[in-house]
């Protein structure tokens, strides 16, 4: 008769024929997001100006174009910035 099989053992070879199904899937292609830092900012500085929230609105833009000059997002929000009075939001656009 042969040894017997150790704990060790069993164990090990419960985790090779788990690992086939915890690995080697990423998010589903529909369901991923690939935005940069910059684009995320300006669309959380977005929702907070819908929210009416004037001060975390100005400081995500702050932010933004602080970590990010050069990107698009951080010239319009430069612009936002330049052009709406502290504690204020600018006017949204009416669809």
């Amino acid at each position: 008769m042969g040894p017997l099989p150790t704990l060790g053992g069993f164990v090990m070879l419960a985790g090779l024929v788990a690992a086939p199904y915890q690995c080697g899937r990423g998010p589903a292609p529909d369901a991923a997001i690939d935005e940069s830092p910059g684009v995320a900012l300006y669309r959380l500085a977005s929702e907070f100006r819908a929210q009416g929230n004037a001060a975390a609105w100005r400081g995500t833009l702050t932010n933004l174009v602080k970590n990010y000059p050069g990107t698009r997002e951080a010239v319009m929000a430069s612009d936002e910035l330049a052009t709406t009075p502290d504690g204020a939001l600018p006017a949204t656009a009416e669809k």
